[in-house]
């Protein structure tokens, strides 16, 4: 189980978690902040910003942490998601277009779910010693024959 939950242990998914609106990465030690100041450097630097804007998105980033103003506006699931909050945000445009990066990836989309629910399925208690690897060719030769049924009938 911590072998496969390492898999997806990233820092993408935490800078995403500290930059949620929500939370501001509540519960997140100081030493994996330090670890997420340079992974937001390197999404800057391959987002193609200069080494001096890659230095204002983590200064950027630290403001955030702290809750400085503009970062302290408050935000309520209720009635906005995370890039509503971050698109009234103004003058912090390297943060800002690094949320707005991270919160537009879909992990919900449909064919995702779907397999995900197949992932499930296959890693039943029988096959919990599965590879990661097996895993994904498993799931692989799954997709391939159901959507291509009719040509193998």
């Amino acid at each position: 189980m911590d072998a496969r939950f390492d898999d997806f242990d990233n820092d993408a998914y935490t800078l995403a978690y500290l930059l949620h609106p929500k939370y501001h990465g509540a519960g997140l030690k100081n030493s994996l902040f330090i670890q997420l100041l340079s992974t937001a450097a390197n999404f800057g630097y391959n987002m193609g910003y200069s080494k001096e804007k890659c230095k204002h998105l983590c200064g950027q980033l630290k403001r955030y942490k702290d809750k400085r103003f503009p970062f302290n506006i408050p935000y309520d699931d209720n009635y906005e998601t995370p890039d509503l909050w971050w698109n009234i945000i103004d003058g912090y445009d390297e943060l800002k277009q690094l949320a707005l990066k991270l919160f537009a990836i879909m992990p919900s989309s449909a064919s995702c779910e779907h397999g995900f629910s197949k992932l499930g399925w296959l890693s039943g208690k029988y096959r919990i010693n599965l590879s990661t690897q097996s895993l994904e060719s498993l799931a692989k030769m799954s997709s391939y024959y159901l959507s291509n049924l009719k040509k193998e009938l």
